[in-house]
């Protein structure tokens, strides 16, 4: 139930998408407070995009994370323009680890289209916050090409910004690095694009042929035993 946004899954310590915004903050929060109550070295990493994080649940768990020593990551994807709305008219800072100052915590900046320097700062972060429990804020400036739901237009924002963007994709720096290195032909990355094509092809087929729920199913798995 919830769509793709909401997945939950225990066995991975992934407590779920929430269709409030910013409502996974404090959850995220909570099991950063579990590990620390229980002494285990957990670290709990709650991502959040620019708009969520003008929400005040981010700015009261921030600062109990600060205040508790809590070992609890906040990570904002910052893409600009949140739902709509660009960053500038929604944020009196737009250095948004400037934020991390006010709460005592340290702040850093990552590229969010590249794929390597984000795997080092997480790694570095958490492993930190393992050693020595206490929370951080990271920024990592990304960008969406789409728009944020099938009724967005996209009339706040420019072609020629886009494409500019996709020229820094994510995955097309990676592609590029891994056939510098050898490490991936160009038919291999060709193989891979067409494979991950058809699973999603095959995946909507099965949604599309599938039998509709039962009525009575609205009814299941709405709320915790």
């Amino acid at each position: 139930k919830g769509g793709s946004m909401h997945f939950y899954s225990r066995e991975k310590n992934l407590l779920g998408g929430h269709g409030i915004v910013g409502g996974q903050i404090p959850v995220g929060l909570g099991a950063a407070f579990t590990a620390r109550y229980q002494e285990r070295d957990n670290v709990s990493l709650v991502f959040f995009g620019e708009g969520a994080m003008q929400q005040g649940v981010f700015h009261e768990s921030a600062n109990i994370a600060s205040l508790w020593k809590l070992p609890c990551v906040f990570v904002v994807e910052n893409n600009i323009y949140a739902m709509g709305t660009s960053l500038e008219r929604t944020s009196s800072v737009h250095d948004l680890t400037l934020r991390a100052q006010g709460y005592n915590m340290e702040g850093y900046t990552v590229d969010g289209m590249n794929m390597l320097e984000c795997f080092h700062v997480m790694h570095d972060v958490v492993e930190d916050r393992r050693k020595n429990p206490r929370p951080a804020l990271i920024e990592a400036k990304a960008y969406r090409y789409r728009g944020h739901s099938i009724s967005d237009p996209g009339t706040y924002r420019v072609k020629e910004e886009v494409e500019e963007y996709q020229k820094i994709d994510a995955i097309a720096q990676i592609r590029r690095l891994l056939a510098e290195l050898k490490w991936l032909d160009e038919a291999d990355a060709e193989a891979l694009q067409k494979d991950a094509r058809q699973r999603a092809a095959d995946a909507v087929t099965f949604a599309e042929q599938s039998p509709e729920p039962p009525l009575e199913a609205r009814d299941q798995d709405v709320y915790a035993p």
